[in-house]
């Protein structure tokens, strides 16, 4: 797919035979899979590299896999696989709620996109939970809804618990458990709400104390965040639709598109023309 399509597909899982869950094993199916072309998904997506090496690009960021180490991406990121080197691994794409809510907030406020190392005890360890997510998947047989639900759940957990990413949120923590859960309101919501006090409303708190479990926990405020978020989206359109400046200000909820450039130059230190023409040279 070219850079300039004219918008990103976005992939679902609705016609799956399990709603919202698909499964691969990598070996020899690269070219079989809808990750080759730019693309964004409606699920979390999870790459284990078991052996070989694999590049992908994910919002303008190359993440590679070499050998035990795995990578996810969350819903509503754009990304494709650039490259495979004799790849011997697994993808799993489910719908989010089908993992436990403390592993899911543990994977929302992570580092997603960016390659996790894993013990080689771990990777058999995940490796033979996805087995069996794909024995059961190829049952194809409502009888094993319960047991797929459970088995994503015990993936997410071993991979949240055993690696590095337990050290960017304790599930029993009260102040990771709203980094998480703004997180995701803000995924889904940015470009209608850009006030810190509707988040603060939504989560049932106030809107100091929301600005201080995100600034504590990350560094950097809240209306930061949602600007980020905003100017995020706004370099992917740039980037991967041919919508004008002014067609996107609006998409993203701005009626003064004046606005949005001075906003975006804020953030990235450059104009959005200047970033569409430097990212296609």
């Amino acid at each position: 797919m070219s850079k300039k399509a004219a918008d990103l597909p976005i992939l679902n899982l609705e016609s799956q035979i399990f709603p919202g869950l698909h499964i691969r094993n990598l070996e020899n199916q690269i070219s079989q899979l809808p990750l080759n072309t730019l693309h964004r998904d409606d699920y979390l997506i999870f790459l284990l590299q078991i052996s070989g090496e694999s590049v992908l690009e994910i919002d303008f960021f190359k993440s590679i896999l070499h050998q035990s180490s795995i990578c996810y991406v969350l819903p509503g990121s754009v990304h494709q696989l650039l490259s495979v080197n004799t790849p011997k691994g697994w993808l799993l794409a489910v719908n989010s709620d089908l993992i436990d809510e403390r592993f899911r907030s543990i994977l929302l406020e992570g580092n997603a996109g960016s390659p996790i190392p894993i013990h080689p005890d771990v990777t058999s360890q995940l490796e033979s939970i996805l087995s069996v997510i794909y024995q059961q998947h190829h049952m194809k047989t409502h009888k094993s809804f319960p047991v797929m639900n459970h088995l994503v759940s015990a993936f997410a957990g071993i991979l949240c618990t055993s690696t590095s990413l337990h050290m960017h949120a304790n599930a029993a923590d009260r102040s990771s458990a709203i980094v998480a859960q703004f997180k995701n309101l803000l995924r889904k919501h940015y470009r209608q709400q850009k006030s810190p006090s509707w988040y603060a409303s939504h989560l049932n708190l106030s809107t100091s104390y929301l600005n201080e479990c995100i600034k504590s926990a990350t560094g950097t405020t809240v209306s930061n965040w949602i600007q980020k978020e905003i100017v995020l989206e706004g370099k992917r359109l740039l980037a991967f639709t041919k919508r004008s400046t002014k067609e996107i200000a609006y998409d993203l909820g701005y009626n003064d598109p004046a606005y949005f450039n001075r906003l975006f130059l804020k953030i990235t230190g450059t104009r959005p023309a200047a970033f569409r023409n430097n990212y296609h040279k």
